[in-house]
């Protein structure tokens, strides 16, 4: 024991803890660049080695207090200047292992009494027979390595098993060949001056908001529609609206009269005045696959598939989770010999002991521009004696700045 305290005492012993725990850091900021935060706290920030890296730092420093004498007079600067260190340390840790921290999001005149929490969990439930078992956890989630996740849980005498598959970070459809697939195109439509892929099957239809493309579902709509058929092979659009065209290839365009047959052409620009739409490819045999976007920016944080395999007793399904950071996930159900396993990942509503009302919000602008010069928002702290006071809470945001007012 003896020669332990002295190797974590010694001010090699600090050196060396010191240049890792500064790699350590550096190495996570690169992670974080690259891969994103949830990467970096998976991999670094909140893994076990680095607490325990932290807990050998506090460690030694104590132990340089008592070797070194530094409470003394003479030592008060270096005293300080180790105890500030405590001081971090000890924040870090509260932070870590009890606090919690999340989101609060309030309209104008609303009142809010809860945050959303900015941690994922992954929360699983199995009930059977008036009984019911349920497990939660915080999820941190690595693009880069293979991630351990799932839950064993007991009910009604029967194992429920939850194994995570497969993880899929910022996913998006894809549609690939298939010889067992079904007819499937690939669609880009524009509307508002945003465009959207679409993925269509036959025997489905997409709302574009205006107007419907229907390939054959057989549905009956109140609003313009454009039907989409197959006839030898070829694809063919049935559209009682007058339609605009635009051919990439050569850059020509033209109008279409109302046709129950016309030639449905890939990249050509289709156009009404509720919205356009392009043909990206047509595939006879198809299915959809969701990938990884390969085009994804690890400071936006896109949509997460989880695929998960359930099993009861002998029995299992697959089930895809879908979630994203500081969103409230999707619950999703599967009934398997009797037992109905709910599966949820995502953000999760803590509540919390005082209320705060938005009383007014200001916004302010640049002359001569709509970027946002700062935000001002008056609210109401309601504590739980009802015992009200206000406060007037300002912030000024930089240029450009067009993210949504949220409280903090």
């Amino acid at each position: 024991m003896k020669q332990i305290l002295s190797f974590l005492s010694s001010m090699k012993t600090m050196a060396v803890l010191m240049l890792f725990f500064a790699f350590s850091i550096g190495y996570a900021t690169i992670v974080e660049n690259d891969y994103g935060t949830m990467t970096a706290k998976a991999e670094i920030y909140n893994a076990r080695w680095f607490e325990v890296l932290l807990g050998l730092l506090a460690v030694n420093l104590f132990l340089n207090i008592i070797n070194f004498k530094m409470f003394s007079a003479k030592k008060a600067p270096i005293f300080i200047f180790h105890v500030a260190f405590f001081v971090i340390l000890f924040g870090a840790a509260v932070t870590r292992f009890v606090g919690y921290e999340g989101t609060m999001h309030i309209r104008e005149g609303l009142t809010s009494s809860s945050i959303l929490s900015s941690v994922s969990y992954f929360d699983v439930s199995a009930k059977a027979n008036n009984q019911e078992v349920s497990s939660s956890e915080e999820v941190y989630l690595s693009k880069r390595k293979q991630n351990n996740l799932g839950s064993n849980l007991t009910v009604d005498g029967k194992n429920v098993e939850v194994k995570l598959v497969e993880y899929i970070p910022d996913a998006m459809e894809s549609i690939v060949a298939d010889e067992n697939g079904k007819p499937m195109l690939n669609l880009m439509i524009t509307g508002g001056g945003q465009g959207k892929k679409v993925a269509l099957e036959e025997g489905s239809y997409y709302d574009a908001g205006n107007f419907v493309l229907d390939f054959g579902s057989g549905e009956r709509f109140n609003k313009p529609v454009v039907f989409i058929f197959i006839n030898n092979g070829e694809l063919y659009m049935n559209h009682e609206m007058k339609l605009s065209y635009f051919k990439m290839a050569d850059r020509s365009k033209g109008d279409l009269p109302a046709n129950a047959a016309e030639a449905f052409n890939t990249r050509m620009l289709y156009s009404t005045d509720l919205g356009s739409f392009v043909l990206r490819e047509f595939l006879p045999k198809a299915t959809k696959k969701i990938i990884s976007d390969p085009n994804a920016k690890a400071k936006m944080a896109g949509l997460d598939v989880l695929r998960f395999n359930v099993k009861v007793g002998d029995k299992s399904k697959e089930v895809l989770l879908y979630g994203r950071s500081g969103v409230e996930g999707v619950k999703e159900h599967v009934n398997i010999d009797g037992v109905d396993v709910m599966l949820h990942y995502g953000a999760k509503e803590i509540p919390i002991p005082f209320s705060i009302k938005l009383k007014d919000f200001e916004l302010d602008r640049y002359p001569g521009s709509m970027s946002p010069a700062s935000y001002a928002s008056e609210v109401q702290l309601i504590d739980i004696t009802d015992e009200l006071t206000d406060y007037a809470m300002n912030w000024l945001k930089q240029q450009n700045s067009k993210k949504p007012f949220f409280l903090y």
